[in-house]
């Protein structure tokens, strides 16, 4: 059977009193460092309970994000995360290939070079096992520090061209793994319990005259729709079943690709970008 982690590269960050948290890195199968899998989990704590979220293989053909539950203790600084549920994937294999990982270390939350280093295992959502490994996590605040240190020796250099330091910017590649990005002919399959689901469609800080249309199950809902800055957003009813959701690219604005940032509002909320040519589309699958 393929084995598809449903669950990268780094981060961690604290704010609140009920306190958010962000760990990027690598999982590595049976501990082999030639298959790494981008990860990244982000969680609040409160009086020691966990909950949020883990993306795997992130922007990959296996992108998936899960639910995360879990506890901490601050006295012995324990932690334990285990996945819970698929919110979404970009994957074409069947939920039953999913495997949910788990696993108990040792951190400090409250450090500024927070890290996540050692075993996990993974169960089938029938509970039986699957593959472990290692992973191998880092907390943003160390990012951000090794991050800037890195960008000062990229913009220092005398041998790069000014395109080349906003090509290699660190903080720019980083920026852009946090965008969950959608292109031709990708299917992002959304698992929702709700009876209907909301589209808002906007364009992030210049509106450049793309415009794009929206198929619900091959009825058109929204034809030619200029997105704009200030956002449109549309209501559909979600039949028994699987809806799709087909978006295409009318056109390209006067700034490369048709890139629409749509936020999907069902019982979790989505936000993706897509990233197309003139008829180029992608699709967005909603599971129920």
């Amino acid at each position: 059977m393929k084995i598809i982690f449903s669950s990268i590269i780094i981060f961690f960050a604290l704010q609140g009193y009920s306190q958010s948290y962000e760990f990027y890195g690598v999982l590595l199968l049976n501990g082999k460092k030639d298959s790494p899998i981008s990860y990244k989990i982000v969680f609040t704590e409160n009086n020691g309970t966990l909950s949020g979220y883990s993306i795997s293989d992130i922007n990959g053909l296996h992108e998936t994000k899960n639910k995360i539950g879990g506890k901490y203790n601050p006295d012995t600084k324990t932690i334990s995360i285990q996945e819970k549920s698929i919110i979404y994937t970009k994957s074409k294999y069947k939920p039953e290939s999913f495997c949910y990982v788990s696993f108990g270390l040792k951190v400090n939350l409250k450090s500024k070079n927070a890290k996540l280093d050692g075993p996990f295992q993974s169960k089938f959502a029938n509970g039986s096992n699957c593959i472990s490994g290692t992973l191998s996590l880092v907390g943003s605040a160390l990012v951000q520090k090794l991050l800037t240190k890195s960008n000062k020796v990229i913009q220092k250099s005398k041998e790069l061209s000014d395109d080349d330091k906003v090509k290699y910017n660190t903080k720019n590649i980083f920026d852009s793994l946090s965008i969950n990005q959608v292109v031709a002919n990708e299917t992002l399959t959304i698992y929702s319990q709700s009876n209907e689901v909301k589209f808002f469609i906007y364009d992030t800080k210049y509106s450049d005259d793309d415009r794009i249309s929206l198929y619900h199950n091959d009825k058109l809902i929204l034809n030619d729709h200029k997105v704009t800055v200030e956002g449109f957003e549309i209501g559909v009813k979600l039949l028994p079943g699987s809806n799709l959701f087909k978006l295409v690219a009318n056109n390209q604005g006067t700034m490369g690709l048709n890139t629409a940032k749509i936020t999907v509002k069902s019982d979790s909320q989505i936000e993706f970008q897509s990233n197309l040519k003139t008829g180029e589309s992608a699709l967005v699958s909603i599971v129920r």
